[in-house]
């Protein structure tokens, strides 16, 4: 429905599949952090540490509406700032893994897919992630 409504806002369908850079990745990652977490349930050091990488998912939104409503900012860079906020947290939970001398695989699978979305967000708007977008928005949408 997104998808569709965009076509209609946004100026070029270019601009659209760019806005899917947002969603697509986030939904790949929830469901490999979920995965993982339930794969990891008799590991239970492992399991949180996936379902806080689930729930980290879950600021960017309400962080990025506080940042547009409240100080106005643009949608794309408020999303660049959530997205960066939020892999900096899982960076930090990696940082306190290691310190604590805790296993620190999970969080670094985390952050990798953490920094994976950020860094998808910011080519939104080159061909690799066009080609990869539309590919999406034509079986999806």
């Amino acid at each position: 429905m997104t998808f569709h409504k965009n076509l209609e806002v946004l100026p070029s369908i270019h601009e659209a599949v760019a806005v899917v850079a947002l969603s697509i990745p986030t939904l790949i990652i929830f469901g490999i952090l979920y995965s993982l977490a339930v794969i990891n349930t008799r590991r239970t050091s492992y399991h949180m540490r996936y379902m806080i990488g689930t729930a980290l998912l879950m600021i960017g939104p309400g962080l990025g509406r506080g940042l547009i409503i409240y100080f106005g900012t643009p949608f794309p860079v408020a999303v660049s700032v959530t997205l960066v906020a939020i892999a900096l947290i899982g960076i930090l939970s990696l940082i306190v893994d290691l310190l604590r001398k805790i296993d620190y695989k999970p969080n670094l699978i985390v952050v990798i897919l953490l920094v994976v979305q950020s860094l998808i967000w910011e080519i939104r708007n080159t061909g690799i992630w066009q080609s990869i977008g539309k590919v999406f928005a034509d079986a999806f949408f």
